[in-house]
């Protein structure tokens, strides 16, 4: 019960980033041209608010409504952004088909995400074939290579040094071990 009340809660924070994303975009977009966003714009905008009100705290009904929105809308300003909610989203889930689906996408437009890495690879090698195997073993090595640069670096603010080791460590042992 409290992981289905954590899940839920995790969901409907990714869904206010999602809106909000669009709501930054469309109101970025409109402070830029001076000019009122076109009726097909307002309309996605207008119908995916309405869509995640309707879903209301529902998971399943969270993830359907975002993918029906992209098949919709495949071009659509936050595509980006939602296909990072549904990738967040399977991989709370633990759904391995998702994660790799919409975990490419993702890394297709960020290739540095370390996170999203780990979990496409693993959920690759969670599936019996050999170019899942070929694919995860791709993804493990740029996991590799983003650890090794990030190890270098300063620990981000909150984090002290060691604490920072030794989640970069976990972190490439896990690389390491795809």
């Amino acid at each position: 019960s409290d992981l289905k009340m954590k899940f839920t809660l995790t969901l409907l924070s990714y869904a206010a980033l999602v809106w909000f994303a669009w709501c930054q975009t469309g109101a970025r977009a409109q402070a830029q041209t001076q000019a009122p966003a076109s009726a097909a714009e307002e309309a996605e905008q207008r119908e995916l608010s309405m869509a995640m009100q309707e879903a209301g705290n529902s998971s399943v009904d969270f993830v359907r409504v975002l993918e029906h929105h992209l098949k919709k809308y495949p071009n659509g300003k936050n595509h980006d952004a939602i296909e990072r909610a549904l990738v967040t989203a399977a991989i709370d889930a633990k759904d391995d088909r998702r994660i790799v689906l919409y975990g490419e996408h993702v890394l297709a437009a960020n290739p540095k995400d370390v996170q999203i890495l780990e979990k496409v690879a693993s959920a690759l090698l969670a599936r019996d074939a050999r170019e899942n195997a070929e694919k995860a073993y791709g993804f493990a090595h740029r996991l590799e290579l983003e650890l090794a640069v990030i190890r270098t670096e300063d620990p981000p603010e909150g984090y002290s040094a060691v604490r920072w080791q030794r989640l970069t460590d976990r972190r490439m042992a896990t690389a390491l071990r795809l």
